[in-house]
């Protein structure tokens, strides 16, 4: 009763709370509204600053252009000062070019060319000036100070003889030699219009970029460009004046200002050049855009005030649930429960609580438990854990459940004896009716048979796994090594059969290659989990790594008719740095499961994306999209785990170890990438992997050569809308101007009646596949109506050795495979419209093995002899050792060139390969840093191959050997 009227008491002190945490609403209403305004005006600042870089961005962008125009006209003016010509002859020739290089850099930008020549200045436009001062020119001295750089003369404001418009004029200048230096006036029409043309996020925002001295360059509003925003005249007040000369002298920051009766909001910036950017937006502007998401907010706050109160109102009838919850869920729970209040150390509980105590003080329940702790080391325990100190201080740890055990004398709760059990005493700090309360509950914990079953569960389901690996692993290591021996058998009994044989030793191949695959598979998620796993960094073509995939999946997908394309999106960087090998791995692993699990008349899809560059980082997205199967939910779940596969029958219906996913994840990650999965069953599969790589050492980005083809017209034509588009969007970067279309008949339409016109088109490339009308007859039909001058290219993904014959015959000039890189099509154009001759790479001249010794250290019995029938059918000269001891003495032993290469088995008796390695480069031997050594080991992780480079071997082929290999790498080391 006691412990009731004291509730009742918090309750009714609750009451009065209510109002305060009206008041305390509305503050914290104030506090989100003026959030939101700092939030705006911080948005507003950035918007602001992005766009004077922006802005920056084109000016520079422009000026680059201009500098590019002088630097191809200077070329040609350098040649001509090389004759030395006269005065009057360097006019003449200048004023001759004067046309044409207006057309070449276009009316709108070229003013003229000036130089000081022989004391005199020349213009093109008007020939020699003996009256002028070369020297008192700006672009004169701003040429002398760079000392023979290219140099950008400030933009300044002039005016056209007899006219008032007001004209930009920029000068390119550069000084040749004491007695020369040539100056490009443009008239920089491109800086005026950069303004005005320019999308804005505001209506009525006035932008102007204005020259050191505050000449309107450029400005959103036409009627003051020229003018200057210091100087008040018939367009610029005296305010407007007065408010630009403010911003000056304030700039990076937002300003709220009156301009020509306007309030704005207003920004100044000067960029590296010492140009003055303004931008002033309407407040009224920003308020009407704003408006919706202002109201948004005040509706929220609003909802968010209603809600808090009405919550408030009823806090005493949930603080009431929430005693009659939390003693519903103890009592289920635990065996004895006892709550204290911190402020007065009284407690109140069960039955047992009351009945072990005479008064309800803290203190009094504290010391009877105790007493029942049966050893002093819980007693310790027991007094840091419950002692009213403690109990204080775990109200730092609102709403955390804390316990320990403790060996104590209890009563057994059917008879009543003394027993020694183990008790588990929770505590928990909370709140009731804004009072601080711990929680101190208890628990008999001596039998713990969940534990017993939960750890026997987990026994018995990693004694499951474990056998139903073993079973998989012998049935996928069975089933190869079963076709080995069979094969082997039925050869040895059909000896005659030439064929038979010849037969039966592929298909062995093709099983041992099998089984390898397996082998390497549990190898690569071994030393991934035992972090033996390494990645190399080197750059790579992913050019030649996506025809690679395409190649060998191109086959597959065709004797199942399932559909196999690869699709590029944004692809500018054609190499990266990073490990080709495991990017490699990593797709083969998702195509060749996507290709598995895709059944008749399917498709699957690779699509390659670029994503931002981000802090020197390429990145680039691989999407793997197939429409077979699909997966369950549950099973996505653990998709990516060792051994997993959806059920027995995925196992008996397509093979597989499991591990393929599992490698590609632990690979993703250790790039620091991503890899997700998403998939319905019967609907198909997309993987997604994101991948960052550094760019290459030898900057090759996949930029282009500067060159331009604007005067080629191409057509694209593909029944895809995105290939087309996609195809459009390269050729455009190479300044191509493109058409495109989707359908072969209208295609043919189209360059027909472009051939009416003064610009036919100088190509055609057409996609092979394409419904209705093929590649190869739309090819025909066009062919037929221009000639045998335009050429005409087909591009596909598939296999097009069965089209070559009457593609040849249609007209067509070559056959491309897709996907196209931009590499690709530019090698194309200037390959068909010979705008240059690539320097041609010197063939390479084969090394004649016919007679070359080669030291050969294996102390495999098997693996020597295979290794010796190859090696002398290659007409090789080889010497036999046993270990490395043997190779060692054999090769110090030998004469000054007798040996042309060594090949190092790692693990033999004696010495190793290691040890021999390390010991020849030591010897004193003519030959001894200088003989290649290659290392031919079944070690084959990425730390056995640099353990063999640290040791001295010149490269590392891992067994099986794969003997082209080794040829080549022979080839390579014995000509260096």
């Amino acid at each position: 009763m006691m412990n009731k009227r004291k509730q009742e008491r918090g309750y009714a002190h609750g009451l009065k709370q209510i109002r305060h945490a009206l008041v305390i609403e509305i503050i914290l209403a104030l506090c989100v509204a003026s959030a939101v305004v700092f939030v705006g005006l911080d948005t507003l600042a950035k918007q602001t600053n992005q766009y004077a870089a922006n802005i920056n961005t084109d000016y520079h962008a422009t000026v680059d252009g201009y500098i590019h125009e002088y630097q191809m006209m200077s070329i040609e003016i350098k040649e001509k000062l090389k004759e030395d010509p006269s005065l009057e002859e360097m006019s003449q020739w200048l004023m001759s070019r004067d046309e044409v290089y207006k057309n070449a850099a276009g009316e709108e930008v070229y003013r003229g060319i000036g130089l000081s020549y022989k004391g005199a200045v020349i213009n093109s436009w008007n020939g020699v000036n003996r009256s002028m001062d070369p020297t008192s020119r700006p672009w004169y001295q701003k040429a002398e100070a760079a000392g023979g750089d290219i140099v950008v003369v400030s933009p300044y404001i002039t005016y056209e003889e007899g006219g008032s418009a007001g004209m930009i004029v920029m000068g390119i200048a550069e000084k040749i030699n004491e007695d020369v230096t040539i100056v490009y006036d443009i008239k920089n029409t491109g800086l005026k219009k950069m303004l005005a043309n320019r999308e804005l996020i505001y209506d009525d925002t006035l932008m102007l970029l204005c020259d050191d001295q505050g000449y309107i360059l450029s400005s959103s509003d036409a009627d003051q460009f020229g003018h200057n925003v210091f100087t008040k005249d018939e367009v610029i007040s005296a305010d407007f004046s007065a408010q630009m000369a403010g911003l000056t002298q304030s700039q990076n920051k937002l300003h709220f200002t009156r301009i020509d009766n306007t309030w704005m909001v207003a920004s100044a910036t000067t960029n590296e050049d010492g140009l003055l950017f303004f931008k002033m937006i309407p407040i009224t502007s920003v308020f009407v855009q704003d408006f919706l998401f202002i109201t948004i907010i005040i509706i929220l706050v609003t909802a968010f005030l209603i809600g808090l109160y009405c919550q408030n109102k009823q806090r005493l009838k949930e603080f009431q649930r929430k005693d009659e919850r939390l003693t519903c869920i103890t009592n289920a729970s635990y065996d004895e429960r006892v709550y204290v209040d911190i402020e007065t150390m009284e407690f109140y509980g069960n039955e047992w609580a009351d009945e072990s105590c005479d008064t309800d003080q803290y203190a009094e329940l504290f010391k009877k438990v105790r007493s029942r702790v049966a050893n002093q080391s819980d007693q310790i325990k027991y007094d840091s854990f419950l002692s009213e100190k403690a109990l204080k201080s775990a109200m730092d740890k609102m709403y955390k459940m804390e316990s320990e055990q403790f060996t104590v004398k209890w009563p057994d709760p059917e008879t009543g004896e003394e027993k020694e059990a183990v008790l588990e005493i929770s505590r928990l700090a909370s709140e009731i009716d804004r009072r601080p309360v711990v929680g101190i509950l208890l628990k008999d914990v001596t039998e713990s048979a969940e534990v017993l079953k939960d750890a026997l569960k987990h026994a018995e389901s990693a004694s499951q796994a474990k056998g139903d690996f073993m079973s998989r692993m012998s049935h996928e290591i069975r089933t190869p090594l079963n076709a080995i021996i069979g094969y082997m058998s039925i050869a040895r009994d059909e000896k005659t059969d030439a064929k038979k044989v010849a037969h039966c030793l592929d298909q062995s191949t093709v099983a041992a290659r099998h089984l390898l695959s397996i082998v390497n598979d549990i190898l690569d998620i071994s030393s991934i989990e035992s972090g033996r796993m390494k990645l190399e960094k080197t750059d790579f073509d992913l050019t030649q790594m996506i025809h690679s995939l395409t190649t060998i999946f191109y086959g597959q997908a065709k004797e199942k008719n399932v559909q196999f394309k690869v699709e590029l999106e944004e692809l500018t960087n054609e190499w990266v740095n990073g490990d080709p090998l495991r990017v490699n791995q990593i797709l083969l692993n998702l195509l060749s499961n996507a290709i598995k699990f895709t059944p008749e008349n399917g498709a699957v899809t690779l699509i390659v994306r670029q994503m931002e560059t981000i802090q020197d980082k390429i990145h680039l997205q691989f999407r793997v999209v197939d429409t077979g199967i699909g997966m369950s939910r549950e099973y996505m779940d653990r998709i990516f785990k060792p051994f997993e596969q959806e059920d027995a029958s995925t196992a008996r219906n397509y093979g597989g170890t499991g591990l393929g996913l599992s490698i590609s994840y632990n690979l993703v990650q250790m790039m620091g990438g991503k890899i997700a999965v998403a998939s319905e069953p019967g609907k198909g599969t997309t993987f997604t992997v994101m991948l960052a790589f550094d760019p290459t050492e030898t900057q090759r980005t996949g930029q282009l050569p500067t060159l331009s083809f604007s005067d080629v017209r191409v057509l694209v034509v593909d029944d895809e809308v995105s290939a087309c588009e996609y195809i459009k969007k390269l050729l455009e970067r190479c300044g191509v101007k493109c058409d495109t279309q989707n359908v072969g008949k209208k295609a043919v339409r189209r360059v027909k009646n472009r051939l009416e016109t003064e610009h036919p088109y100088d190509m055609c490339i057409i996609d092979w596949n394409m419904s209705e009308m093929d590649g190869v007859e739309t090819a025909r039909q066009i062919r037929a109506l221009c000639g045998a001058e335009m050429p005409i290219i087909v591009a596909t993904s598939y296999d097009y050795s069965a089209i070559a014959d009457e593609a040849k015959e249609a007209g067509v000039n070559r056959i491309i495979a897709k996907p196209l890189f931009q590499s690709t099509l530019f090698d194309l154009l200037i390959n068909t419209f010979g705008k240059y001759e690539p320097v041609q790479s010197k063939e390479k001249k084969a090394v004649d093995f016919n007679g070359m010794k080669v030291l050969l250290a294996e102390d495999n019995a098997m693996n020597m002899e295979i290794a010796l029938d190859i090696l002398r059918k290659a007409d090789m000269d080889i010497t036999p050792v046993a270990d490395g001891k043997e190779a060692l003495e054999t090769f110090v032993a030998s004469e000054e060139g007798t040996y042309k290469a060594i090949l190092m088995d790692i693990q033999m008796p004696v010495m190793d390969g290691y040890e021999a390695t390390k010991a020849i480069r030591k010897s004193g031997h003519p030959q001894a840093e200088t003989i290649p050594i290659i290392a031919m080991t079944a070690n084959a992780f990425t730390s056995d191959v640099t353990e063999a480079l640290a040791a001295g071997m010149d490269d590392h082929i891992a067994k099986p050997i794969d003997f082209e290999r080794l040829f080549d790498t022979l080839s390579r080391l014995v000509k260096e």
